[in-house]
């Protein structure tokens, strides 16, 4: 069997390729193609025996869809991880229409929308008319914003001090920032990259964006990364539950496993919210979203979903509930004894297991 992944530039992604290369449950698996629409230290380590790396377009040019049935022909892949929220719509919308990627087994859910799940404004409405959140105010702090100026000072008056302000329709944290409304000299000298910016600096992009903005409070309390795994008949769903230990410029670079084991509690509320997601956006296969305490009330609030495998996807391959494992089970679930699937299917049981991603120094950083 042959895999292909999209995204494979990011920092963490190393160890989701060595965990397939190392396990013994992945002894079926032949090949693997990693592509990126850009070359890097990362992308060079992909050249192995049973690995290796294709540059593609970006996935917003015309011949993204294209190149990658070329692609998938030459290298016979039998199923696509996509690593991207664009990529997953695009793959889930428009691969029927390939010769090749018609036949190709994706992990992605098969109705995935640009309108719905790449718009966070308007998913997010999605659950405000279910009334989906944990306290009736959950959402009401979360503006769509056409004035920044209105938009702060409703959150300043409900006692935060960061905010967030994202594109609508951005992903992968692209473009994310951090009003610090006590933004000083200090933090600009000792920020080696633009992720906290000044109010002044908030006002300025927001004169130039080119889409809209969407403002949020910056939850400083403790955050969740929820990976699922949603079996395409909705019956059973497979969390993996990152407690995050430590993030940086809003990539996660270390984070601890809950499992049901070390927090029933936690983990059988995550599997019905897990559930509750799925309804709202009609999702299936593997999906993600992220909830944080808010300091201000100590309630979890729903931050935002994303319709695809997240970037801390390397981690739930060291649980019972391995989300690459049990993606190729489902699609090929006759190719695979009852052994296997037995052991693909275990709810997580396992010890506590913490994972911690190191990130590479930059070439003008100190040792």
């Amino acid at each position: 069997m042959n895999l292909l992944f999209t995204t494979m530039g990011g920092q963490e992604k190393w160890e989701l390729i060595y965990n397939i290369l190392s396990e013994y449950r992945y002894s079926f698996v032949n090949k693997i193609i990693c592509c990126d629409a850009q070359e890097n230290v990362i992308t060079s380590t992909y050249n192995l025996e049973r690995c290796k790396f294709i540059k593609v377009p970006y996935s917003t040019e015309d011949n993204y869809l294209s190149e990658l049935n070329k692609i998938c022909e030459e290298n016979k892949v039998d199923i696509i991880f996509s690593i991207d929220s664009y990529e997953s719509i695009l793959l889930s919308n428009y691969a029927k229409e390939y010769s090749y990627l018609k036949n190709v087994k994706l992990t992605c859910s098969d109705n995935l929308s640009f309108d719905i799940h790449l718009n966070k404004s308007d998913y997010l409405k999605l659950f405000e008319d279910e009334k989906f959140y944990l306290i009736e105010a959950s959402l009401s702090d979360r503006l769509r914003v056409n004035d920044l100026d209105n938009a702060v000072h409703h959150l300043q008056q409900a006692g935060y001090t960061q905010i967030i302000m994202k594109p609508n329709n951005s992903h992968g944290s692209r473009g994310v920032r951090v009003i610090d409304l006590k933004y000083s000299w200090d933090k600009y000298i000792h920020e080696k990259e633009a992720y906290y910016i000044s109010y002044k600096q908030a006002r300025d992009l927001i004169e130039i964006a080119k889409d809209d903005i969407l403002i949020q409070p910056f939850y400083s309390g403790q955050n969740y990364n929820v990976d699922c795994y949603l079996n395409p008949h909705g019956s059973v769903i497979y969390p993996v539950i990152h407690k995050v230990m430590g993030n940086r410029w809003g990539q996660v670079t270390a984070s601890e496993i809950v499992s049901e084991k070390s927090d029933k509690k936690l983990f059988d509320f995550m599997c019905s919210y897990a559930f509750r997601i799925s309804n709202v956006l009609r999702l299936n296969k593997n999906f993600n979203f992220e909830l944080s305490t808010d300091p201000t009330t100590g309630e979890l609030k729903l931050v935002e979903v994303n319709p695809r495998i997240s970037a801390v996807i390397p981690q739930s391959m060291h649980t019972e509930s391995d989300l690459i494992y049990l993606s190729i089970i489902h699609e090929y679930w006759d190719k695979f004894t009852e052994f296997e699937k037995e052991n693909a299917v275990k709810d997580i049981k396992n010890r506590k297991f913490q994972s911690v991603f190191i990130t590479l120094k930059q070439e003008n950083e100190n040792i």
